[in-house]
């Protein structure tokens, strides 16, 4: 039997908001001159991490791991919303879109 959503993960509305993060973050990322990269990377490497533990704590069995995992996500995300600060702040990309945008918005609604 086919299932629309074969694993837990890909039921969330988090999951998805976190895969376009990792692209956003991608683009941006691209950016950034040779001598930065270590921002660069940093900020790639925690929009990924982002992803994967929303997708290993949704397939988690009990309460305890499932929340930890999220809990370890949005320390994640905060890492690429202070490495995208320091790229700004450095004049290496343009500054951050307000808190207010509309992604984070809808999945707000949605989570």
């Amino acid at each position: 039997m086919d299932r629309p959503f074969p694993f837990p993960h890909q039921r969330l509305n988090a999951w998805r908001v976190a895969l376009e993060l990792v692209t956003q973050v991608k683009t941006l990322c691209e950016r950034i001159p040779r001598g930065y990269r270590n921002v660069a990377d940093h900020m790639l490497r925690a929009a990924v991490n982002t992803a994967l533990l929303l997708a290993e704590g949704a397939n988690r069995l009990t309460a305890g791991q499932k929340r930890q995992r999220f809990g370890e996500a949005r320390g994640e995300v905060g890492e690429v919303a202070g490495g995208a600060q320091v790229a700004a702040a450095l004049g290496l990309v343009p500054p951050p879109r307000p808190s207010g945008s509309s992604t984070r918005r809808a999945a707000s609604r949605r989570c």
